[in-house]
């Protein structure tokens, strides 16, 4: 019987040796994590010297239009320093005002879920952050009247302040987004996407205000106009010509049909001008409508990627306890619920587009029976 004595090595680890680490699978990507970031044009500082330098100028304003002017525009319903928008004249300059209660609203709009309501205050507490925002629904109205206010007092010194005003708003807030294209609110591109209306408006504001000091102010047309004489002329002629075509012969059934598309599309007509009422609703009701989409296509769409680019192996088990068995394969099981997640934000920003549109069309049918 042979007794043989089994020697053990002793174990050696060698700190070198990366032979059990090695992973040929390729590892994924660190998710994106978004900073919040601060801007080198601080708001905090801007807002203060814009309301100061606001204020100023509503005061020069004040000055140069003079008491009778005052109570002219009381009386006769012209613009004024406390009434710039005269919404009952029909024959103002509609594009200004347009422009300054979209660029308001849209303000307003991104408060819904701003961290901090008041370009004063950072890191807002929660529990006065609604309060902060019941205050910033006067704020912004207060630091963008002035811009009304030097458009429609039709004086070439208010042109001058406006196009600095305007200036000064749009080079700043495009200084802002250069600095801090992303942010860590919903979407990284959300902040920027959402004041894409607010550059529009400031840009249209830079552009007019230097036009209209080019072009010298107008003379208010108001009631003096000769606008209301043609537009009811032309009304009645249209009128009596309606009547007449429709008791020489009736219309065929293709002309009804294409009447029905026709009756939802604005086309513009020389005489009419809409009042200045309906013409702010309506602009409006458009940076309304996008905000809200663009709201809910970034609380959904970026979600449904994240789950999209997820999707590996394990979803076979996953639908397997669920007792749903889709293929044997599982890569393949991997492709059926990836193109169906593919296809279901397809379908998503397709219902999003449809509805936008939809709201666009019931729009112009509104603008079409006012007419």
């Amino acid at each position: 019987m042979n007794n043989t004595k089994v020697e053990f090595e002793p174990f050696e680890y060698s700190y070198y040796d990366y032979s059990d680490w090695y992973n040929p699978e390729p590892t994924k990507p660190p998710k994106e994590v978004i900073l919040p970031c601060d801007p080198t044009a601080d708001d905090k500082l801007f807002n203060i010297c814009m309301l100061s330098i606001s204020l100023v100028v509503v005061l020069i304003l004040a000055v140069l239009t003079r008491k009778n002017k005052f109570c002219q525009g009381f009386t006769r319903g012209s613009s004024s320093i406390f009434s710039p928008a005269n919404f009952l004249d029909q024959t103002q300059e509609k594009g200004l005002v347009m422009a300054v209660f979209g660029l308001v609203f849209s303000k307003l709009a991104m408060l819904v879920i701003a961290p901090d309501p008041l370009p004063f205050s950072k890191d807002t507490p929660a529990d006065i952050k609604e309060y902060m925002k019941i205050i910033a629904i006067f704020y912004y109205p207060v630091l963008y009247y002035p811009l009304l206010v030097c458009g429609t007092l039709q004086h070439k010194v208010g042109y001058v302040f406006g196009a600095l005003l305007s200036f000064g708003h749009f080079g700043v807030l495009v200084w802002q987004k250069f600095d801090c294209p992303k942010t860590p609110e919903i979407y990284k591109y959300y902040a920027l996407l959402a004041s894409l209306p607010q550059l529009a408006c400031l840009a249209y504001l830079c552009v007019q205000f230097g036009f209209l000091f080019v072009k010298g102010p107008k003379t208010d047309e108001d009631l003096d106009s000769s606008y209301y004489t043609e537009y009811v002329k032309s009304l009645l002629k249209k009128r009596s010509s309606a009547a007449s075509s429709s008791s020489t012969d009736k219309p065929t059934i293709a002309e009804r049909i294409l009447e029905v598309p026709k009756s939802y599309i604005y086309v513009p007509e020389k005489v009419f001008r809409f009042p200045i009422k309906l013409a702010v609703s309506a602009f409006v009701a458009f940076v309304a409508i996008y905000h809200t989409a663009l709201l809910l296509i970034v609380l959904v769409v970026p979600t449904l990627h994240i789950v999209r680019a997820g999707i590996d192996e394990n979803i076979a088990f996953l639908l397997l306890g669920f007792g749903i068995i889709l293929s044997d394969d599982r890569m393949e099981v991997v492709r059926i619920v990836t193109f169906y997640t593919w296809l279901l934000e397809v379908c998503y920003i397709c219902a999003m587009t449809l509805s936008c549109l939809v709201s666009l069309v019931m729009l112009m049918k509104s603008m079409i029976l006012h007419r």
